[in-house]
Protein backbone atom coordinates (compact mmCIF):
# COMPACT_ATOMS: atom_id res chain seq x y z
CA UNK A 1 0.00 0.00 0.00
CA UNK A 2 1.04 3.61 -0.29
CA UNK A 3 0.01 6.92 1.19
CA UNK A 4 -1.91 8.80 -1.50
CA UNK A 5 -1.10 12.05 0.28
CA UNK A 6 2.59 11.70 -0.57
CA UNK A 7 2.74 9.54 -3.69
CA UNK A 8 5.42 10.73 -6.11
CA UNK A 9 5.61 10.01 -9.83
CA UNK A 10 8.74 10.01 -11.99
CA UNK A 11 7.52 12.09 -14.93
CA UNK A 12 8.76 13.59 -18.20
CA UNK A 13 10.67 10.46 -19.16
CA UNK A 14 12.26 10.07 -22.58
CA UNK A 15 13.99 7.16 -24.31
CA UNK A 16 17.28 6.37 -22.61
CA UNK A 17 16.37 7.73 -19.17
CA UNK A 18 17.11 5.13 -16.49
CA UNK A 19 16.70 4.69 -12.75
CA UNK A 20 18.27 2.26 -10.29
CA UNK A 21 15.96 0.58 -7.80
CA UNK A 22 17.60 -1.23 -4.86
CA UNK A 23 15.51 -3.44 -2.63
CA UNK A 24 15.97 -6.19 -0.06
CA UNK A 25 14.04 -9.28 -1.11
CA UNK A 26 13.67 -12.31 1.19
CA UNK A 27 17.03 -14.04 1.58
CA UNK A 28 15.85 -17.31 0.02
CA UNK A 29 15.24 -16.40 -3.61
CA UNK A 30 11.65 -16.49 -4.79
CA UNK A 31 9.92 -16.19 -8.14
CA UNK A 32 8.03 -12.97 -8.88
CA UNK A 33 5.78 -11.51 -11.52
CA UNK A 34 6.60 -7.83 -11.94
CA UNK A 35 4.25 -4.99 -12.86
CA UNK A 36 4.97 -1.33 -13.52
CA UNK A 37 2.32 1.26 -12.68
CA UNK A 38 2.66 3.51 -15.74
CA UNK A 39 0.84 6.19 -17.70
CA UNK A 40 1.20 8.09 -20.97
CA UNK A 41 -0.85 10.83 -22.54
CA UNK A 42 1.08 10.53 -25.79
CA UNK A 43 3.01 7.64 -27.28
CA UNK A 44 2.89 3.98 -26.34
CA UNK A 45 4.67 3.02 -23.14
CA UNK A 46 7.87 0.99 -23.28
CA UNK A 47 10.55 0.34 -20.67
CA UNK A 48 13.09 -2.38 -19.92
CA UNK A 49 13.92 -3.91 -16.55
CA UNK A 50 17.43 -5.26 -15.95
CA UNK A 51 19.24 -6.66 -12.95
CA UNK A 52 22.43 -4.72 -12.20
CA UNK A 53 25.18 -7.28 -11.57
CA UNK A 54 27.98 -4.70 -11.25
CA UNK A 55 28.34 -0.93 -11.03
CA UNK A 56 25.06 0.07 -9.34
CA UNK A 57 24.62 3.84 -9.67
CA UNK A 58 27.31 4.16 -12.37
CA UNK A 59 26.76 4.84 -16.06
CA UNK A 60 28.71 1.73 -17.13
CA UNK A 61 26.66 -0.91 -15.31
CA UNK A 62 26.76 -4.61 -16.14
CA UNK A 63 23.15 -5.64 -16.78
CA UNK A 64 21.13 -8.81 -17.24
CA UNK A 65 17.85 -8.20 -19.04
CA UNK A 66 14.77 -9.38 -17.13
CA UNK A 67 12.09 -8.20 -19.57
CA UNK A 68 10.10 -5.26 -20.90
CA UNK A 69 6.98 -3.31 -20.01
CA UNK A 70 4.98 -2.50 -23.19
CA UNK A 71 1.47 -1.10 -23.48
CA UNK A 72 -0.55 1.46 -25.43
CA UNK A 73 -0.84 4.96 -24.02
CA UNK A 74 -3.40 5.41 -21.25
CA UNK A 75 -4.68 8.63 -22.84
CA UNK A 76 -3.59 10.90 -20.00
CA UNK A 77 -0.54 11.26 -17.79
CA UNK A 78 -2.80 11.13 -14.72
CA UNK A 79 -4.35 7.79 -15.73
CA UNK A 80 -2.17 4.89 -14.61
CA UNK A 81 -2.41 1.19 -15.34
CA UNK A 82 -0.47 -1.88 -14.30
CA UNK A 83 1.73 -3.16 -17.12
CA UNK A 84 3.23 -6.67 -16.77
CA UNK A 85 6.89 -7.44 -17.33
CA UNK A 86 7.03 -9.57 -20.48
CA UNK A 87 9.55 -11.63 -22.41
CA UNK A 88 10.43 -11.12 -26.08
CA UNK A 89 7.24 -12.93 -27.14
CA UNK A 90 5.12 -10.49 -25.15
CA UNK A 91 4.19 -13.09 -22.52
CA UNK A 92 4.38 -12.39 -18.79
CA UNK A 93 7.69 -13.58 -17.42
CA UNK A 94 9.00 -14.60 -14.03
CA UNK A 95 12.10 -13.27 -12.30
CA UNK A 96 13.94 -14.84 -9.39
CA UNK A 97 15.19 -12.44 -6.73
CA UNK A 98 16.67 -12.91 -3.28
CA UNK A 99 18.65 -10.70 -0.91
CA UNK A 100 19.64 -7.14 -1.79
CA UNK A 101 19.28 -6.54 -5.52
CA UNK A 102 19.58 -3.46 -7.71
CA UNK A 103 17.29 -3.31 -10.72
CA UNK A 104 17.52 -0.76 -13.54
CA UNK A 105 14.36 0.67 -15.13
CA UNK A 106 15.21 2.11 -18.58
CA UNK A 107 12.72 4.02 -20.74
CA UNK A 108 12.60 2.77 -24.34
CA UNK A 109 11.35 4.78 -27.36
CA UNK A 110 7.92 6.22 -26.57
CA UNK A 111 7.24 8.08 -23.36
CA UNK A 112 5.75 7.40 -19.97
CA UNK A 113 5.37 8.45 -16.38
CA UNK A 114 6.37 5.82 -13.81
CA UNK A 115 4.71 5.51 -10.43
CA UNK A 116 6.12 2.31 -8.91
CA UNK A 117 6.99 -1.36 -9.46
CA UNK A 118 5.04 -4.24 -7.92
CA UNK A 119 6.66 -7.62 -7.17
CA UNK A 120 3.99 -10.31 -6.84
CA UNK A 121 5.25 -13.56 -5.27
CA UNK A 122 4.82 -16.47 -7.67
CA UNK A 123 6.17 -19.28 -5.49
CA UNK A 124 9.49 -21.05 -5.40
CA UNK A 125 11.13 -23.21 -7.99
CA UNK A 126 13.38 -22.94 -11.00
CA UNK A 127 13.24 -20.45 -13.84
CA UNK A 128 12.32 -22.10 -17.15
CA UNK A 129 14.17 -21.37 -20.42
CA UNK A 130 13.04 -18.24 -22.26
CA UNK A 131 12.92 -16.90 -25.79
CA UNK A 132 15.61 -14.23 -25.41
CA UNK A 133 15.60 -12.70 -28.90
CA UNK A 134 13.73 -12.97 -32.16
CA UNK A 135 14.46 -11.59 -35.61
CA UNK A 136 12.37 -10.03 -37.02
CA UNK A 137 11.40 -8.35 -33.77
CA UNK A 138 8.05 -8.97 -32.08
CA UNK A 139 5.27 -6.99 -33.73
CA UNK A 140 7.28 -6.08 -36.83
CA UNK A 141 6.29 -6.74 -40.43
CA UNK A 142 8.79 -8.49 -42.70
CA UNK A 143 8.79 -9.43 -46.39
CA UNK A 144 7.97 -13.01 -47.40
CA UNK A 145 10.87 -15.48 -47.14
CA UNK A 146 12.60 -13.44 -44.42
CA UNK A 147 14.86 -15.62 -42.31
CA UNK A 148 13.41 -16.06 -38.81
CA UNK A 149 15.93 -16.41 -36.01
CA UNK A 150 14.99 -17.33 -32.45
CA UNK A 151 17.43 -17.42 -29.54
CA UNK A 152 16.36 -19.56 -26.58
CA UNK A 153 18.35 -19.19 -23.37
CA UNK A 154 18.54 -21.78 -20.66
CA UNK A 155 18.03 -20.43 -17.19
CA UNK A 156 17.87 -22.71 -14.17
CA UNK A 157 16.36 -25.46 -16.30
CA UNK A 158 17.42 -26.39 -19.83
CA UNK A 159 15.33 -26.44 -22.96
CA UNK A 160 14.50 -29.88 -24.37
CA UNK A 161 15.33 -29.54 -28.11
CA UNK A 162 12.57 -31.98 -29.18
CA UNK A 163 9.97 -29.80 -27.43
CA UNK A 164 10.58 -26.75 -29.66
CA UNK A 165 7.76 -25.83 -32.04
CA UNK A 166 7.68 -22.90 -34.49
CA UNK A 167 4.55 -21.57 -36.15
CA UNK A 168 3.96 -18.55 -38.37
CA UNK A 169 0.46 -17.11 -38.49
CA UNK A 170 -0.81 -20.24 -36.74
CA UNK A 171 0.78 -22.64 -39.25
CA UNK A 172 3.49 -25.02 -38.05
CA UNK A 173 6.83 -24.53 -39.82
CA UNK A 174 8.79 -26.68 -37.36
CA UNK A 175 9.78 -29.27 -40.01
CA UNK A 176 11.24 -26.51 -42.23
CA UNK A 177 13.39 -25.05 -39.44
CA UNK A 178 17.04 -25.81 -38.83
Amino acid sequence: SFDVQSNFVIAWNDAGDWYDYTRNFPTSAKLYKVYGRLSSGGNSMAAQLDEVTSGAGAANQVLVKLGEFRAPATGNYDVFRFVPLTDDKGEETLVKLGGERTLRFTVLPGNLDADYLVFVPAGAGSLPPIVARTTPARGSIAPANTLIEVSIEDRETSVVPGSIRLSVNGVSVTSASA
